[in-house]
């Protein structure tokens, strides 16, 4: 088990955007906001490269969403590390105090820790929490690491430079000018089945759809706003948080797609996909919803991959995955956007 070294100040602070930017919703904001140090060169898919059936499916979009926040951090990584860290083990509690699946110290947690599952509590022994903490986190490491070995300060892998930072402390690293010697391979461990057991393959889909489904999970666990335009799903301002409607809205836009505003025009835009297995990333799935018909649908969700949608449901609640099979009976239309396969 590992133990993490306290929270970063400073430089590595400093180079943390996150889970806290705005997403903008053009392609000039976009592009914008995959160049950030921190933040993928490249928009990732969904799945990212990950092999779903080695993955526990409880935690499968936890995975996925953690390992799309910067493009250094994979799914296939976070699927590693949990399994090296606590073999998927939820309530792990190690000598050194590190606790839950991720194994974070409880000072180390309190930085990174959010309610992303919108239980009301934040905890390292819920899931959902503790490996989305764990991508934050993993996502600094990985920003700090680029800007030491930049300056000539450590030399290595960026990624296993901030694998090993999560394991001895970023501190031990800079000190080492690398991996620590007591590293123990744990580095190594991760990178191995990564690249091997929970290696997978990109989910098919056009690029404009990879680019919806990536901004779209970026407002997962942000509160939902009736009306609200989905412009800063993380801001304070409640205005800019997100719908139904707008967060697919949202994401379509950064992919340049314009979508109309409401699930009643949403549901006419696009081909029609006749049955849930024809699927892809990016299609919309819509149920009546509270204020709507089978003939006029009221709410929407974004299809995902691997048996999963994203949505925004309703008030007191917040933007998260859902299965598709659990609104399979509800389902009324579902429609393909944008172009390719």
């Amino acid at each position: 088990m590992t133990a993490h070294a306290p929270a970063l100040h400073g430089p590595a602070s400093r180079a943390i955007l996150g889970a806290g930017l705005a997403v903008c919703g053009t392609i000039c904001s976009l592009i914008l906001l995959f160049t950030v140090v921190g933040q993928p060169s490249s928009p990732p898919s969904s799945a990212g490269s990950v092999n779903a059936s080695a993955v526990p499916s409880a935690y499968l979009p936890w995975v996925l969403s953690a390992g799309s926040l910067c493009a250094a951090i994979t799914p296939a990584v976070i699927a590693a590390q949990d399994q090296v860290e606590s073999d998927w083990s939820p309530k792990e509690v190690s000598s050194a105090g590190a606790e839950g699946i991720a194994q974070f110290l409880p000072g180390t947690f309190t930085t990174w820790g959010q309610d992303s599952d919108g239980t009301g509590d934040v905890s390292p022994f819920d899931p959902a929490d503790a490996i989305m903490a764990q991508g934050r986190y993993d996502c600094s490491l990985a920003a700090l690491m680029s800007q030491l070995v930049a300056a000539g300060s450590v030399s290595g892998d960026v990624l296993t430079l901030a694998l090993a930072a999560y394991n001895a402390g970023p501190g031990a690293v800079e000190t080492a000018h690398g991996v620590p010697a007591g590293d123990g391979g744990y580095a190594q461990q991760i990178e191995s089945l990564a690249a091997a057991k929970y290696a997978g393959t990109v989910l098919a889909g056009s690029a404009a759809a990879e680019i919806a489904v990536a901004v779209a999970e970026s407002a997962l666990g942000t509160p939902y706003q009736f009306g609200g335009s989905c412009a800063d799903p993380h801001g304070a301002d409640a205005a800019g948080w997100c719908d139904c409607s707008s967060l697919v809205q949202m994401a379509w836009a950064a992919a340049g797609v314009s979508l109309p505003r409401t699930t009643y025009q949403q549901v006419g835009v696009g081909t029609p996909v006749t049955s849930v297995s024809r699927l892809q990333p990016g299609d919309l799935i819509f149920i009546p919803g509270s204020d709507g018909t089978a003939a006029s649908p009221g709410h929407v969700g974004m299809f995902v991959g691997d048996g999963y949608l994203i949505n925004a449901p309703e008030t007191g609640q917040v933007v998260q995955f859902a299965l598709v099979s659990s609104w399979e009976s509800q389902i009324v239309a579902m429609r393909h956007i944008g172009g390719g396969s």
